[in-house]
C-alpha cells in the first residue's frame, strides 16, 4: 500500500522529490499551509494597523510641536514689537527733552548776558 501512496519523481537534474499520492494527507498539508499563510498576513495586517496608528500619534505630535513653534514665534514678534515702540517713545521723549533743555539754556543765556534788547529799554514807537 506504501507503493501506491507515495511515489517517487525522478527529474532530469537527477533530484529526487517525494509525491504524497494519498489525497487526504495532501489535503491536510495544503491546509496546514494555509492557516500558516492566513496566521502570518494577520500578523502583517497587525503590524501595519499598529504602525499606523503609531505614525498617526507621531504625525499629531509633529502638528502640536509646529503649533508651539508658530506660538513661539508670534510671542517674539509681539514683544520685539512692543519693545521697538516702547525704545521709539522713549527715543521721542529724550529728543523733546533735548530741546526743552537746549530752549532752557538759551533762555538762561540771555537773561544772563549784558545785551539788553530795545524793547526792554524803550518800547517801541509805532505801538503807542
Amino acid at each position: 500500500m506504501s507503493l501506491l501512496n507515495k511515489n517517487k519523481i525522478i527529474f532530469f537534474s537527477g533530484i529526487i522529490e517525494e509525491v504524497n499520492l494519498d489525497w487526504k494527507k495532501v489535503a491536510l498539508e495544503i491546509n496546514q499551509q494555509l492557516i500558516e499563510l492566513q496566521m502570518k498576513y494577520q500578523d502583517a495586517i497587525q503590524r501595519i494597523a499598529d504602525l499606523e496608528k503609531r505614525l498617526a500619534i507621531y504625525e499629531e505630535k509633529e502638528k502640536t510641536k509646529m503649533l508651539e513653534y508658530l506660538y513661539l514665534i508670534t510671542i517674539t514678534l509681539v514683544c520685539l514689537w512692543a519693545l521697538v515702540n516702547e525704545l521709539d517713545s522713549h527715543a521721542k521723549s529724550q529728543k523733546e527733552n533735548k530741546q526743552l533743555i537746549a530752549s532752557n539754556i538759551a533762555r538762561m543765556n540771555l537773561r544772563n548776558s549784558d545785551k539788553q534788547f530795545t524793547y526792554d529799554v524803550d518800547p517801541p514807537i509805532g505801538l503807542k
